[in-house]
């Protein structure tokens, strides 16, 4: 028979059948509800877990700043009354620290922390901001953590000090140790961490001896074929030069 639109139903189904039809669909419209209440409790959850992550995030990075802030001497009247800029100080490494986290693979706060790891090698603000993106790149690109690539660059840069007029400026002279010691990494048996820990732990020895950092690298990598590397490679090249 064709349909003709009207609705049609059997005749078995009776009244006890009709009921218990009915109380299924209630059931079912019970679970149904009881879904989309828990639903709302995991996205509530979920909300609530993603604004303590963010809210734990930010107090993580206030606190990666005011270390850089006590590490500099800037006290909070100093800050307060802007005394010679150090509000205008904090203002930029707090730029510099976010402008990080967006454009690398670390985090502002990871940033924060190297800034203040530069900060404790001697570095100003203005240097410790010029420096900070080499020595992140440096990092990523050898897997370092934050502290090895800062103490390696600033280390390097510290000690051979013979070398500090062929530079403009810190920015560009973390650029070129970074690149050093990355680039030489590649060509004998160590790698970044084993590298950068040689060249900084040799660097004032080697620069007292009247030595490069390129020459001081080169025997760095020659010690590293022999499978000499890291601060065993240094003090051995140090002990040789005093010899």
């Amino acid at each position: 028979m064709a349909f003709d639109g009207t609705l049609k139903f059997g005749t078995s189904i009776d009244k006890s059948g009709f009921e218990s039809g009915l109380s299924g669909l209630g059931s079912l419209a019970q679970k149904g509800m009881s879904l989309v209440a828990s639903a709302v409790k995991l996205g509530a959850d979920a909300v609530k877990t993603l604004g303590t992550s963010a809210i734990e995030t930010g107090r993580s990075f206030e606190a990666g700043m005011s270390q850089i802030q006590a590490t500099l001497g800037i006290s909070v009247a100093d800050l307060q009354n802007n005394v010679n800029g150090a509000a205008d100080t904090m203002n930029a490494l707090t730029a510099k620290a976010e402008e990080m986290g967006r454009k690398t693979a670390f985090s502002a706060t990871e940033a924060a922390e190297g800034l203040n790891i530069l900060a404790m090698s001697g570095y100003d603000a203005e240097s410790s901001i010029g420096m900070i993106e080499n020595v992140l790149n440096m990092a990523s690109a050898g897997g370092l953590e934050l502290s090895q690539a800062a103490s390696y660059v600033a280390g390097s840069m510290k000690g051979f000090t013979a070398e500090a007029e062929l530079f403009a400026d810190t920015t560009e002279a973390s650029s070129y140790y970074a690149n050093m010691i990355a680039k030489g990494a590649t060509l004998a048996a160590t790698d970044v961490n084993q590298l950068g820990a040689a060249l900084s732990q040799a660097s004032a020895t080697a620069n007292t001896y009247g030595q490069t950092s390129q020459s001081t690298a080169a025997a760095l990598l020659r010690l590293a074929e022999q499978n000499v590397v890291g601060e065993a490679a240094a003090t051995s090249l140090a002990a040789a030069m005093k010899n």
